[in-house]
């Protein structure tokens, strides 16, 4: 999980999916990420495609490749590679 905070937000990322899990304002203390059992995953990224491709597939140049519904990225796991307090 990577926690980022700022004067304003504190976000959490789940490197599954590098889904956001939660967006807490600070004064409020309102979570705007839904957090319900109805669903498990939250906000994962939808790359390279959103919704289902036909027959689980893409054609490029010919060649056919094989594309999950809503693409890949949402169930990889993701590693951070950096993170600083300020950036300029």
């Amino acid at each position: 999980m990577i926690k980022l905070k700022n004067d304003r937000l504190e976000v959490e990322i789940d490197n599954m999916g590098a889904q956001l899990t939660h967006v807490i304002g600070n004064e409020s203390g309102y979570d705007y990420i839904w957090n319900g059992d109805a669903w498990k995953k939250h906000a994962p990224i939808l790359f390279p495609a959103i919704g289902k491709s036909n027959n689980d597939e893409y054609v490029v140049d010919g060649k056919t490749y094989r594309m999950p519904q809503h693409g890949f990225a949402r169930d990889f796991d993701w590693q951070k590679v950096n993170q600083a307090e300020n950036r300029g």
